[in-house]
């Protein structure tokens, strides 16, 4: 059977959880004239300050096997 070698590495911080929030500061910060490398790092301050977490609604289907494995009750 193929396995991706990066298969079970994690992906790390993806920063999805405050994207509008932090496109619409770093925005008014370029507006008011800051500069590029300024509006660069707060981008890179708030990411490194938002946090998420996932929630499946249902089991997750593998592709190996077709189906779901595991069913939840509910």
């Amino acid at each position: 059977m193929w396995r991706s070698k990066t298969a079970f590495i994690p992906a790390g911080r993806r920063g999805v959880a405050n994207t509008v929030l932090i496109e619409k500061l770093v925005g008014a910060a370029a507006e008011r004239g800051d500069t590029l490398e300024a509006c660069a790092e707060l981008g890179r301050k708030l990411n490194n300050q938002g946090h998420s977490i996932g929630i499946a609604l249902n089991a997750c289907t593998v592709p190996a096997a077709g189906k779901t494995v595991l069913h939840i009750a509910g």
